[in-house]
C-alpha cells in the first residue's frame, strides 16, 4: 500500500519511473475555464490585483489539480511586446494574438535579438503575466508546482506572420523562415527565464501551429524538433520541461499505438485522448 502523496511527490514519482499513489492530474491553464464561466475578458482577468491568481488557483484546488498554471490563457501573447495585436477584451473568449510581419523580406532582417528582454519587461501585457506568476507562487507554491505554457518557437514564428504566410513562406524563403526561427526560440527562452525568475518551475512550451496536418512530419523534424530541444537546453534551470503537440507529429511515440519513428529519446510519459496526443515529459 502507497502512502498518500503530496502533488510534487505525485509528479516526482512518475516523472522518475516510481510508482505513484495515484496518476497526477494537470490542468493546463485554466483561464479559458474561468473566462468563460465568470464571464470575464481576459483583460478583467489579468487585471485584477493580483493578476488573476486567486481564481486560478481556487480552481485547481476544486477540480484536484497537482500543478497549476503559472500564466493562465496568454501562451502567445508575450508576442505584444514586438508588435502583434491582443484582443482580449470580449467577456469569456480566449486571446487572440493576430500577426504584426506584413514584408517578411524586410522586417525578419530587421529584428533585434538583443533587445527581447528588455521588449518583454516593459510590455504591459508581460508585466500582468509576472503578477500572475508572482502571486499564484504565493498562493500554491509550496503545495504545487507551477507549470508555464508558453508558446515555442514555431508557433511563435507563425502568428507573427500569420499562418498560412508562414507556411507558404516556408517553401519559398527557407532562409528567412530560419532567420525569425532564430529570433522567437529567443523570444521563448526569455519568457521562459522570466517566468522561472518569477516562481515557475515546469516550462511548456506549446507548439499548435506544428500538429495536426499542417506541415508533414519531416518537416516537423527539420523544423520544430531541433528548436524544441534547444529551448530545453536553454533552460537548464527548470525542475522539468514538458511540450505539447497535437496530432501525428506525435507518432513517434510508440505506447501511443501509432508507427514507431525513433524519433524522441524514450524517456517521459505520454497521455491520450480523442483529439490530441500531448507529450508530457523531457525530449
Amino acid at each position: 500500500m502507497i502512502k498518500p502523496m503530496t502533488s510534487k511527490e505525485r509528479i516526482d514519482a512518475v516523472l522518475a519511473h516510481r510508482e505513484a499513489d495515484r496518476t497526477p492530474f494537470v490542468l493546463v491553464d485554466g483561464g479559458t475555464w474561468i473566462a468563460k464561466t465568470e464571464k470575464l475578458s481576459y483583460r478583467q482577468l489579468c487585471g485584477m490585483e493580483d493578476g488573476g491568481a486567486s481564481r486560478i488557483v481556487k480552481l485547481t484546488d476544486e477540480v484536484g489539480t497537482d500543478a497549476v498554471s503559472a500564466v493562465s490563457g496568454v501562451f502567445t501573447a508575450c508576442l505584444n511586446a514586438f508588435g502583434c495585436p491582443i484582443h482580449i477584451d470580449e467577456p469569456g473568449r480566449p486571446t487572440d494574438t493576430g500577426s504584426c510581419i506584413t514584408d517578411p523580406e524586410k522586417e525578419i532582417p530587421l529584428l533585434d535579438k538583443a533587445a527581447i528582454r528588455e521588449k518583454l519587461l516593459a510590455n504591459e501585457f508581460v508585466r500582468g503575466m509576472i503578477r500572475q506568476c508572482v502571486n499564484v507562487k504565493k498562493l500554491a507554491g509550496d503545495r504545487k508546482y507551477l507549470l508555464g505554457d508558453i508558446a515555442g518557437p514555431f508557433t511563435m514564428a507563425a502568428v507573427m506572420v500569420g499562418t498560412q504566410d508562414f507556411i507558404m513562406l516556408m517553401l519559398d524563403e527557407p532562409e528567412l523562415v530560419e532567420t525569425l526561427l532564430d529570433f522567437t526560440l529567443c523570444v521563448s527562452t526569455e519568457m521562459f527565464r522570466i517566468l522561472h525568475e518569477n516562481g515557475c518551475d515546469i516550462a511548456m512550451p506549446a507548439e499548435p501551429v506544428a500538429s495536426g496536418n499542417l506541415i508533414s512530419q519531416d518537416m516537423f523534424e527539420e523544423w520544430v524538433l531541433p528548436r524544441l530541444k534547444k529551448l530545453k537546453e536553454n533552460l537548464p534551470q527548470y525542475r522539468y520541461f514538458f511540450t505539447h503537440v497535437c496530432g501525428p507529429q506525435a507518432s513517434g511515440c510508440p505506447p501511443c499505438g501509432m508507427p514507431a519513428r525513433p524519433r524522441f529519446p524514450a524517456t517521459g510519459a505520454w497521455t491520450r485522448s480523442r483529439r490530441s496526443v500531448t507529450r508530457t515529459a523531457g525530449l
